[in-house]
């Protein structure tokens, strides 16, 4: 299947979902959850989180676009986006939905994703050690 190297215009931006490296990975108290989970208030336990705010990098920007370039990543409502078919899941929005953004070459970005990565591996080695001990293959 072939993957387009589309364009757009106006105010429209193409932007592909990407993990948010600002979702923590692990607790104070050391609970390993995943990024679609929260701790309920009433409850304690926790729960499948129904996210209405999103994160993505944006692939397109339309030439009214004042703000959002490509390769910047931002923060929209999943409301407002649709699917877009281009042989890949590509995702467009209206800059005017878009709730926040942080530019490409923001030094806080880059340190965000690396944390985030830490989470990641250590969260995995966590896993494969508990599975070991279970006699869980993986």
């Amino acid at each position: 299947m072939a993957i387009l190297n589309a364009q757009t215009g106006f105010s429209q931006i193409l932007f592909k979902i990407v993990p948010n490296p600002t979702i923590k990975l692990k607790t104070d108290t050391g609970i390993i959850i995943n990024s679609g989970m929260h701790q309920s208030q009433e409850t304690g336990q926790f729960e499948k989180a129904d996210e209405m705010i999103g994160f993505g990098q944006v692939t397109a920007a339309g030439d009214l676009c004042k703000y959002i370039e490509v390769g910047d990543y931002l923060f929209y409502y999943r409301g407002s986006i649709r699917p877009v078919p281009l042989g890949e899941e590509i995702w467009n929005v209206t800059e005017q939905n878009v709730i926040a953004f942080v530019k490409k070459d923001d030094p806080s970005l880059k340190e965000a994703f690396e944390s985030y990565a830490k989470q990641v591996a250590v969260q995995d080695l966590e896993s494969k050690a508990t599975a070991k001990k279970l006699n869980i293959i993986m």
